[in-house]
Parts: C-alpha cells; structure tokens; sequence
C-alpha cells in the first residue's frame, strides 16, 4: 500500500478516464480528487491541496499546463505528472519550460503500472520505481483443486 497521506488532483476532460486514473490511484493507498477541466483543476486544488496532479495536456479553455502552471503558483512544492496523446504537447511544455517550469509526462497509451512508477518516482526522491510484482511461486497452485496437494517446499 502507498503511503495515504499523499493527495493526488487527477484532471481530464474525459470523466470515464479520470474516474479510472482515480480508482487505480486509490487501490495503491493514495487520497484522490477529480477534475474535468483546467478550470475547474485550479479550484479543487485550492481546497484539496494535492501533493500530486495527474492530468492530460488538451482540455477545454483552460488546457492542463496552464491549469497546473497557476496551481504551482500556489502550491510550489505540489508535483505533476502529464499524460497525454496530443503528438504537439511537446510544444507546450517547451514553452513552460522557456517560463522555468519541468513538468514529467507520459505519452498515451500508457499502463496502469507506468504510471504508478512514475508517481513512486516523483512523489519521493528517494523512490524505488513501482514494479508489477514477479508471479509468486505458488501461482500454478492456486487454481489446483485441493486433493491432498502440497505447495513447494521453500
């Protein structure tokens, strides 16, 4: 289990796939809020006070750099993470590095496991990056009808 006490403000335009993000965010421990657009990222962020904001690059107006750009403005030491299929987000984050902001991002499609490596790696700076965990010894016994079968011996 993650540590519970970090926040994570995850935003996308896509509910379906915020909710996603969210669930998988909180099945690791994490404190999760969502958002729908930037706009509405820069409010929640305000009460719920992230440590961490997952978001897409293209939304709405408000797009998720300049979302995360005026959150960081109240909340320098909050962390983002970007994951995005837009091919010209590259273009945006060089201008917010020209501004002196370095944001990480992931391009889609992007596993469940990469991105809970990347936010292991980002939250802590002394993370050992997330690793699907190695298939245990004892998986071909866990379908096996119990007749008298033992497991390995260690």
């Amino acid at each position: 289990m993650r540590n519970t006490r970090h926040k994570i403000l995850v935003v996308d335009d896509e509910r379906d796939i915020a909710s996603l993000h969210a669930i998988i965010l909180e099945s690791q421990g994490y404190e999760t809020a969502t958002a729908y657009s930037g706009e509405e990222a820069v409010q929640v962020a305000d009460s719920f006070q992230p440590h961490c904001i997952v978001s897409d690059v293209t939304m709405g107006t408000m797009n998720g750099i300049e979302a995360a750009v005026e959150i960081l403005g109240r909340l320098p030491q909050c962390k983002v993470l970007f994951i995005s299929g837009y091919a010209g987000h590259e273009d945006l984050l060089g201008k917010a590095r020209a501004k002196g902001f370095t944001f990480e991002a992931l391009a889609k499609p992007v596993t469940p496991f990469e991105v809970m490596a990347k936010i292991a790696e980002i939250l802590s700076d002394t993370a050992v990056p997330y690793r699907k965990p190695a298939p245990s010894k004892y998986a071909a016994c866990a379908g096996a009808q119990n007749k008298g079968s033992r497991l390995p011996e260690r």
